[in-house]
């Protein structure tokens, strides 16, 4: 059997994407910038294009009767906006934004599935924590960057 590591990246971004705001300065939905190229001088600063990055993985935690094995693996979300904010608008937008994201995201009931045809698809996620956020302007966009931990289980059986 394959990894299923590729659909935890999947998953984040179905779940996000899948999220109705709760902030009520903008309408716009999530919308998954991954699979998109920039053209030249462009830059994401549409609010709520995000992209997810798998950042690396730790050891593994523990081992089975190599059946399977379980490791930590770091994930960064990050969630665009653009200028059309004024004053502390944006800082508002990001706020309420992150409280949504990282709701859902924590919530055991959103670690299965990848998208809306395998919502209820064991992907081995077996616990997902923020570790930490930030808040910055870089390259003409405010970017919000939430990093998270995912304990996952990979089969290593054929």
């Amino acid at each position: 059997m394959a990894t299923l590591l590729h659909r935890v990246h999947d998953n984040f971004i179905w779940r996000i994407e899948g999220l109705t705001p709760t902030s009520t300065r903008s309408r716009r939905k999530f919308r998954s910038l991954d699979r998109q190229t920039p053209r030249p001088g462009e830059h994401f600063g549409v609010t709520r294009g995000f992209r997810v990055q798998r950042l690396g993985s730790g050891a593994d935690v523990e081992l089975t009767d190599f059946t399977c094995r379980v490791a930590d693996h770091r994930y960064a979300v990050e969630v665009y906006y653009g200028d059309e904010f004024g004053g502390t608008a944006v800082h508002e937008v990001a706020d309420q934004d992150r409280h949504d994201i990282i709701k859902d995201l924590r919530y055991p009931g959103s670690w299965n599935g990848f998208n809306s045809s395998n919502t209820d698809t064991d992907i081995g996620i077996m616990d997902r924590q923020l570790l930490g956020d930030s808040f910055d302007f870089e390259g003409g966009a405010w970017i919000l960057r939430l990093e998270f931990g995912v304990k996952a289980k990979e089969a290593e059986y054929a």
